[in-house]
This record gives structure tokens, C-alpha cells and sequence, in this order.
């Protein structure tokens, strides 16, 4: 079933927020997942948080405390946000970090980026969206990518 970015808003719009309605769209590297967790923020009017804001290339797993601690629990406490982002011009690997990032809260918010479904956000997804890149890359950019809708995460 084939639906426009506006449809599919109102589809996930529709699932209940505890507090928040967290959407995850996760995939492959070069997938197209920031252009469609884009256009599908866009549709929505919600902000798109990005995993690329806090992963170090280095080591997988170090980065995770400060997303729980800056962005997952105020999120979930109803608060605003304000992170540090990671410096991919001075630092590109580690786990050196640059500016602050201000987010205000909102009732939905779509969460980019590979492991963005990872299961240690299960049960606080409301929904996770797969997106994969296409066999063919000599494809004209419009027909590129293909999402796939998982399970919903909550009732």
C-alpha cells in the first residue's frame, strides 16, 4: 500500500503518546532514512531528532548514557531539550562534542538514524519505520528507497 507522507502522518498521529509519540525510521547507511524522517517531519510538523548528533564511529555504545540523560529523559518527563551534539568536523570518529542543540518538547517526535529502533527504545517507540536502499542506484533519486512500516511498538 502506497501512501503520501501526510497520510502516513495522521496514521502515526493517531497512536497514543506516553507522554510523547516517539517515531523511530531506522536503516542501512545511504538508505534515505534522513530524507524521509525529513519529509515525514515536514508532513507532521514535528521535530527530527538525529542519532548522527550523538554516535561516535569509535565505540558503539559510549554515546548512549548522554542520549538518555540529554534527550530520552526530559523527552519523556515532558521537558524541552537541550544537547550536546558531536563535532564531526574537529573530532570525525571520536567522541569530541560542539555546539548546543535546543529542541522544544512537541507530543510527536521522529527519532533518524541507524539503531534508531534498537531494542533498549522498544518500549518507548511508538512506531519504527525500516528503510532500505534500492538494488539499483543508477535509479532516479524519486524512486529511490523503500519503507517499510514494523510492527507497532505500543498499543
Amino acid at each position: 500500500m502506497r501512501q503520501t507522507f501526510v497520510e502516513l502522518g495522521r496514521v502515526l498521529e493517531s497512536l497514543p503518546a506516553r507522554p510523547v509519540r516517539l517515531i523511530a525510521v531506522d536503516g542501512g547507511a545511504g538508505s534515505g532514512k534522513t530524507t524521509f524522517a525529513t519529509l515525514l517531519g515536514q508532513a507532521m510538523a514535528v521535530p527530527v531528532l538525529q542519532i548522527d548528533d550523538f554516535v561516535s564511529w569509535l565505540n558503539l555504545e559510549s554515546w548512549w548514557p548522554r542520549f538518555e540523560a540529554q534527550v530520552l529523559g526530559p523527552l519523556f518527563r515532558g521537558e524541552d531539550l537541550e544537547f550536546q551534539v558531536r563535532d564531526w568536523v574537529g573530532d570525525t570518529y571520536g567522541e569530541g562534542l560542539g555546539d548546543w542543540k535546543r529542541v522544544p518538547w512537541c507530543e510527536t517526535m521522529i527519532l533518524e538514524g541507524i539503531g534508531s529502533s534498537r531494542m533498549a527504545l522498544a518500549d518507548r517507540l511508538a512506531y519504527a519505520i525500516w528503510v532500505e536502499a534500492p538494488e539499483d542506484p543508477t535509479r532516479p533519486s524519486s524512486l529511490r528507497g523503500t519503507a517499510h512500516a514494523l510492527a507497532p511498538t505500543c498499543t
